[in-house]
């Protein structure tokens, strides 16, 4: 089967984490003594009580979708929370929920980059977050470990050909462009 351009520019580095945590896991099931720091898939179990509120939900009827983005008190709480912790007001509407981390930089690459634009990104970063940036934005600017001093040293770092549209997303700190 000939994929599109899209699953090469998915597909790559870091796309493995997944075959070396699946490949963890069935060592694990063969008795084998693991300790697996490959995927964001924690041992943990699940609280009783979330379990608990989940089944109880299901037998209550509860399984039907959802709105796109998420279940409105869900936004709403979200957001609250948001603005508790960054001052940063936001309407429920701005929020979108999403099932895990790499979904959510796919959506948002998809929503906020254009063709040619670069994403800048602290370095390291997790290998599978990379990928699902790639396909909107297939310019990556890694900024290297360590405490970036001052914003001016991430816009350097982008290529001198690079649009320095200012696209903001939700961090911690605001970061402008130089004047």
């Amino acid at each position: 089967m000939k994929y599109s351009d899209l699953v090469r520019r998915v597909a790559g580095d870091g796309a493995d984490a997944w075959l070396t945590h699946y490949e963890a896991l069935a060592a694990r099931e063969r008795g084998e003594q693991v300790l697996i720091l490959s995927v964001g898939d924690p041992d943990l179990d699940t609280p009783a009580p979330v379990v608990e509120r989940a089944v109880s939900a299901l037998r209550a009827g509860d399984t039907h979708y959802v709105q796109a983005g998420g279940r409105p008190a869900l936004r709403a709480a979200i957001a609250r929370r948001h603005a508790l912790r960054s001052g940063q007001e936001v309407t429920p509407s701005q929020v979108v929920v999403l099932a895990g981390a790499q979904n959510a930089l796919f959506v948002a690459s998809m929503c906020l980059a254009g063709p040619g634009d670069e994403v800048i990104s602290f370095d390291p970063i997790y290998p599978t977050y990379r990928q699902p940036l790639k396909p909107r934005a297939p310019g990556w600017c890694g900024c290297g470990s360590g405490r970036v001093q001052n914003s001016g040293s991430i816009w350097r770092s982008l290529k001198p050909q690079s649009p320095r549209a200012h696209r903001r997303f939700s961090l911690p700190h605001r970061i402008t462009p130089p004047a």
